[in-house]
């Protein structure tokens, strides 16, 4: 039974990924406002009953893009910080975020660099939880200034990364998204985040 079970399982994250995928695919190509449902559920082969049984609604799809990436940072990215100093494990988490944001395309990344798309600011959100531990490590260890406020930072930090990820937007991808990011941060980080040392 248990075999089935697993099976089924399988089968229900397979159906799963490909709506998702499916649905990005769409929005890169129309847009989200000009997807819908029904476009969803015949570019996927799918039924539109199958597609509520996995998402109550098109935003729900959008809402799944953060919930993997948090996904991807638990999973991998929280393994990949290994630099000793902190400054150097927060220039990798940003390494990482960029790196992230590239493998999810220039036209999936230009839908949801909007001011209506209020997820980036969502609190509780595993991504910025990874970055405001780092930081305080950080600061235990005397790398960075104890009387900084560690959410403040990982804000500021991230603000800066978005502006990047927004002009990588407006150039329609034309750059190495990580050696820009890379460059921008190593320039201004030890103004951001003040090294105790």
């Amino acid at each position: 039974m248990e075999a089935v079970s697993t099976s089924r399982q399988r089968q229900a994250i397979r159906t799963k990924n490909k709506i998702f995928n499916t649905a990005i695919s769409l929005i890169d190509r129309q847009g989200f406002a000009g997807m819908n449902i029904e476009d969803i559920c015949k570019a996927a082969n799918v039924s539109v009953g199958t597609f509520y049984y996995y998402f109550k609604s098109k935003n729900d799809v959008f809402l799944e893009l953060y919930k993997r990436a948090d996904q991807h940072f638990r999973e991998v990215v929280r393994d990949c910080l290994l630099q000793e100093h902190t400054v150097d494990r927060v220039l990798e988490f940003f390494d990482q975020y960029a790196a992230y944001c590239e493998s999810r395309g220039i036209e999936t990344i230009k839908q949801l660099m909007h001011p209506e798309n209020k997820n980036f600011i969502k609190k509780g959100r595993y991504m910025q939880g990874l970055l405001i531990s780092t930081i305080r490590e950080g600061q235990d260890k005397g790398d960075i200034d104890n009387g900084a406020d560690a959410e403040q930072l990982c804000e500021d930090l991230f603000i800066f990364a978005r502006g990047i990820v927004f002009d990588w937007c407006l150039h329609d991808g034309g750059y190495d998204l990580r050696e820009k990011v890379r460059r921008c941060f190593s320039a201004v980080i030890y103004v951001m985040i003040s090294d105790a040392s």
